[in-house]
């Protein structure tokens, strides 16, 4: 559903390129295309004889297409060791004047690093304009999967340095469960710009985890 009104809107995304957004008949044939495959999916998702979905955001849109009631049954998130773990975030504010934020998930186009670069060349400006006296840094974590992932990291690196924030940002690729826990208590503020997750299994760690989560506005979180 929001993949043809993306395209209704003629919106350039990751997932709808400039080319056919700024094209009357590519845009027209995408949405032909769209519209057959929601339908053939609607047909089948009506074949179901339990429906389950993972939070009410897809249970408005499977009920949308499938035309039946769906039950919701949330993702498993263990949260004990995350409830547990000390937040250090605020002392270390205290007595180091600095604070993290951090970014977790895996370096795919759609979880949209890109925009977490410009929020930090943001973060930093304002800072800078109000003479305070502290430091920021953000730490990317997440799976890199394989060579094409690898090469995204390498565009978002160039990417921060034409914003000129590169030695504020920390990689952190591939790393352990333990590490990232590290991370979870020494982060003042989780960042999440993912448009239109699901559910966002990170977005409720990160909370569990004591951390001021910002989230996009969509979807499950």
């Amino acid at each position: 559903c929001d993949m043809i009104a993306l395209v209704e809107r003629r919106e350039a995304s990751y997932n709808n390129d400039a080319a056919i957004a700024s094209s009357n008949w590519l845009s027209a044939a995408k949405l032909a295309y769209y519209r057959a495959f929601a339908a053939a999916y609607g047909a089948m998702g009506r074949a179901a004889e339990v429906v389950m979905v993972n939070g009410s955001w897809t249970q408005s849109h499977v009920s949308q297409l499938w035309k039946q009631p769906a039950e919701i049954v949330f993702p498993p998130c263990d949260i004990e060791g995350l409830l547990a773990l000390p937040e250090r975030s605020e002392e270390i504010l205290s007595r180091e004047k600095r604070f993290t934020i951090l970014s977790i998930g895996q370096i795919r186009p759609e979880k949209n690093h890109g925009l977490q670069l410009e929020i930090l060349r943001s973060v930093l400006d304002q800072i800078e304009a109000r003479k305070l006296d502290v430091q920021v840094s953000l730490t990317i974590a997440g799976g890199c999967r394989n060579a094409e992932d690898e090469e995204r990291v390498q565009k978002l690196k160039e990417q921060a340095d034409s914003l000129g924030v590169s030695e504020h940002v920390q990689w952190a690729l591939n790393v352990p469960y333990d590490t990232l826990l590290e991370q979870l208590s020494d982060a003042l503020i989780s960042l999440h710009t993912m448009a239109n997750e699901h559910f966002g299994i990170s977005v409720v760690e990160a909370l569990a985890a004591g951390t001021v989560m910002i989230a996009h506005d969509s979807a499950g979180p």
